[in-house]
Order: C-alpha cells, then sequence, then structure tokens
C-alpha cells in the first residue's frame, strides 16, 4: 500500500501549491533558493526574551518609578523606543540583527539606535548625535522606557544584569535572558495566530533538561510563549519536536531519554499532550534514533525519495485529514473506501518502507493530479503504480479527493 500523505506533502513542497509565506522570507521560482535571511526571530516568555545559552542577562537601569507602556508592535511606542516583548523600551542588543527595522546597535551602550545625518532626521525635541537621534533632559521623566538622564543633560542608557548593577533609585529591567532554545517545528495558524511554533528549550537551571514548549506569532518573526508551561513533559529528556495536524488534532513525535526511542504524542488543541507511546526503537551511540521529522520526503521534479520509516500512526492520523470529507480511496484488489472517517480505519495498521515517484503531475484553478509510481526500496523495481486526483478546499487548501493504486503483478491465468 501507498502512503498518499507522503506523495501530497512532495507535492506541496515540490510543486508550488502553497502560497508563499511573507514573513519567512522571498521564495523565488522553484521554492528552493534564493531565500532572504530576515534575522533572527525573538521568542517571549512573560516581558523577557530568550537569548544564546551562553549569553549573560540583558536590560537596562530605570528609574523606579519608570512605567513601560504596554504594546504590540513598534508603531505603538514612541520615537526611540521599540515593542520588546509586549512592553515599549529602548531596545537592548548585542548584535545589529537584535534591531528591528533601519536601526543600528550602538555596542558601546548595547542599544538600538535610529540611524540619522542631522536633526531633521529625528523626532521633535531630538538632536543628531554622533549619527544616532537621542534625546535631551533635565530628569529621568523626561527620557523614554529605558534610558535615564546624565550630567551632560542626554538620555542615555546603562545596560544592567542584575538590580545590583544600578543606583539605589533605579531597577534592572532585564529584556533577554539566557536559554537553550532547540529544533523549532512549526505549522500554520489562523488568522489571529499566523504560526504556532513547539520547540525544545532547557530548563533555566539545568539546561540538560529539555522539554518542549508552545510559542505563537501573528507576524512569524515574533513569538510568544503560550501557555507559560511545558506542552509536553515526559520526563527530563524530551527534545526536538516534530508536529502534524491530524484528523483529531495533532501528533507529536519526539526524541525521548537521549535518543532511547521515538515517541508519539497526541493533542487536541496544540497546547497539552497526552498518551505518549513508542513509535521507534532506538539505543545509545551509533543505534540511539534522533530529531524525529514526521515527513521525509522531497520532491525533485522527477521523483519522490522514501521515508525510511513509514509509521501506522502517520499513516492513520495524517492522511485521513488530507483528503476531502467525501474522498476516496481505491486500493487494489478491494473495494472503495469513502470518507475520512472510513479512510482513517482504512489505514490503521499500514506501514512499512516506501519508495515513490512522479511520472506527471498538473493543475488547472482548482483541480490537479499526480501520476506515479511505487516500490518498497528506492532503485529497485516498481511493484505498483498509482494516481491521485486533487481539489481546493477550504482556505484554497489542497485535498486530496480519490487516491488510486494497484499493483504490477499479473494475475494469475483462469483455469
Amino acid at each position: 500500500m501507498r502512503a498518499a500523505a507522503l506523495v501530497w506533502l512532495a507535492l506541496l513542497a515540490g510543486c508550488g501549491f502553497l502560497p508563499e509565506d511573507d514573513f519567512t522570507g522571498k521564495r523565488v521560482g522553484d521554492g528552493i533558493a534564493p531565500w532572504t535571511d530576515l534575522g533572527p526571530v525573538q521568542v517571549c516568555l512573560g516581558s523577557e526574551s530568550l537569548g544564546p545559552p551562553t549569553s549573560t542577562p540583558g536590560g537596562f537601569c530605570s528609574d523606579v518609578n519608570t512605567a513601560e507602556a504596554p504594546c504590540a508592535s513598534d508603531g505603538d511606542c514612541r520615537s526611540r523606543e521599540s515593542c520588546m516583548c509586549g512592553r515599549c523600551t529602548v531596545a537592548y542588543c548585542t548584535a545589529t540583527s537584535d534591531c528591528g527595522g533601519e536601526r543600528i546597535c550602538t555596542f558601546n551602550e548595547n542599544r538600538c539606535d535610529v540611524v540619522c545625518a542631522n536633526a531633521f532626521d529625528c523626532a521633535d525635541a531630538e538632536e543628531c548625535f554622533n549619527g544616532t537621534c537621542r534625546g535631551r533632559c533635565f530628569t529621568d521623566a523626561e527620557c523614554q522606557s529605558g534610558e535615564v538622564c546624565n550630567s551632560e543633560n542626554y538620555c542615555i542608557t546603562v545596560d544592567c544584569d542584575a538590580d545590583s548593577a544600578c543606583q539605589s533609585s533605579e531597577r534592572c529591567k532585564v529584556q533577554r535572558v539566557p536559554r537553550l532554545a532547540l529544533e523549532p517545528s512549526a505549522l500554520p495558524g489562523d488568522d489571529a495566530t499566523r504560526v504556532v511554533l513547539w520547540l525544545e528549550l532547557g530548563d533555566e537551571a539545568q539546561p540538560s533538561r529539555r522539554h518542549v514548549w508552545r510559542a505563537v506569532s501573528r507576524n512569524g518573526r515574533t513569538f510568544r510563549i503560550d501557555p507559560a508551561v511545558p506542552v509536553l513533559d515526559d520526563g527530563l529528556d524530551t527534545r526536538a519536536p516534530s508536529v502534524i495536524r491530524t484528523s483529531k488534532g495533532f501528533a507529536m513525535y519526539y526524541e525521548w531519554n537521549d535518543g532511547a526511542e521515538i515517541r508519539v504524542a497526541t493533542s487536541a488543541d496544540g497546547r497539552s499532550f497526552t498518551g505518549p507511546t513508542k513509535a521507534i526503537a532506538g539505543g545509545t551511540g551509533a543505534a540511539a534514533a534522533r530529531a524525529p521529522t514526521a515527513v521525509l520526503l522531497a520532491f525533485d521534479g522527477s521523483r519522490l525519495f522514501r521515508r525510511r520509516a513509514w509509521h501506522p500512526e502517520v499513516a492513520r492520523l495524517s492522511l485521513a485529514a488530507l483528503f476531502a470529507e467525501d474522498g476516496f480511496v481505491l486500493p487494489s484488489g478491494a473495494l472503495p473506501v469513502r470518507g475520512r472517517a472510513a479512510i482513517e480505519k482504512h489505514y490503521t495498521g499500514s506501514g512499512g518502507p516506501l519508495s515513490l515517484r512522479a511520472l506527471a503531475y498538473a493543475t488547472e484553478g482548482s483541480i490537479g493530479y499526480i501520476i506515479g509510481a511505487y516500490g518498497g526500496e528506492r532503485g529497485k523495481p516498481d511493484s505498483g503504480k498509482f494516481t491521485l486526483t486533487l481539489k481546493k478546499g477550504p482556505g484554497d487548501r489542497w485535498l486530496i479527493m480519490s487516491d488510486m493504486d494497484n499493483v504490477n503483478a499479473r494475475r494469475p491465468p483462469t483455469p
């Protein structure tokens, strides 16, 4: 039996059936290269962003009476401020890539600044000082969040990592904390949350302890951890999540116990995963099962490369969700199967090595097709062939309308 989901996912990635994302880089031509690097994403846990694990906490000394305005974007803040994890403040930086827009990092103060040639490039009541816009002041209250007034009547920043680095009337408002963040797995969200990200985070005190967290974003570049607790806590070594949508919600595949197993857990809403079970046995050393990916195929225009293991849970949960509600499976030597519930039941218990290749494919309007061949191992003779017919569903998402295959073996002659 073939895995229609593998063909389907390869089709989406390779044939350009999916729309371009306007937040992850600009796709040109065939969707493989080139891409525009938009810089690092920001992941916020509460009011603090996650920095490199080898860094130190970073922020600015501020008067204890200075309040930070809430924000959803930089446009909600004043001229020298940025929206940092929901609060308006002058942004802390250690690299220019930490600064948004056309701002630069002034490294001797670790602050993001607006570049200027003269005062006309700055906001009202600001001066162009050493090529950056700065405010004048008599008291801290006349400065913007994250700044203090110095003896020369300029609004400046004083970087800090704790209150002890500030004066007695100030406190350190930390913007960035070190945290080990690895192996992100992203899926499209809804209208309010365009991207959902699941990622592996090391514990704050003991980075070797790993759990899976969830983050959401409206623009694909600034993410907020939600909920504020791990969504999967399967012991102290839960790593490398790979999440797929299923007919009943979500399935997460992940590395467990330093590669001893690849496990799978399920969730109705993607916010809390339960019922972890072993999907693939691993081991130690070279036998360890590392960093799973739920889909391991790629499409090169003529051939589909197989994944090493088509796991039955992937087949049962993910394939049915890729079909239209009234879709068909037309298996070789068996009766037609119609509807998602029946298709899910049909795929239960299926699995094994699989190699696929496309012979032809095309789309026109809301209809598409793929004609291909399949076998048990790449490079070996095909054992059968298939056709997929596709149609666009809600939200212009391509769905499988029919999946038909048959084997190449000849029928024995009739006696």
